[in-house]
């Protein structure tokens, strides 16, 4: 096995609650287009940023008592948006500020909320693009970087 295939193996295993481990192809998808693009871009590398979802952190503890629901913060009042794209280009091209990229497997599904806010994101000047394969992956960046 290389060293590819190795991290590819353990970006498809994502913890569970309880501790228990579940496939994630979506995280796979995103995790092996996140390597090509620092293998590739290395100059790049830092400009490419993942954007955790609203079920990634449910609420974020403010104080040392986790037992006193006053103590946490609910994540959107630290600036959480639902629908957010799960990669960001951070590099204006041609007429973009950015490129954001929502990354959804073969039979994923939009959304109404990544539609509205992909639709935003066009509206205030960034490309926003839905990827279901690497190869839809490198055209998009590789088209966009060449803006």
């Amino acid at each position: 096995m290389t060293a590819h295939e190795f991290r590819l193996q353990q970006a498809t295993m994502m913890p569970t609650r309880g501790g228990k481990w579940k496939d994630e192809p979506e995280a796979a998808l995103q995790a092996a287009c996140v390597g090509w693009f620092r293998m590739t871009y290395r100059h790049l590398a830092h400009a490419l940023v993942y954007v955790p979802n609203e079920h990634a952190y449910p609420r974020i503890r403010a104080a040392e008592n986790p037992r006193r629901k006053k103590d946490w913060v609910n994540p959107k009042d630290m600036g959480l948006v639902a629908g957010v794209s799960d990669l960001v280009l951070l590099l204006p091209r041609g007429n973009f500020g950015g490129l954001c990229l929502e990354m959804k497997t073969k039979q994923g599904t939009l959304s109404d909320r990544q539609i509205a806010w992909g639709v935003q994101m066009l509206e205030s000047g960034y490309l926003w693009q839905c990827v279901r394969t690497e190869e839809r992956f490198r055209e998009v960046v590789r088209g966009y970087l060449g803006l």
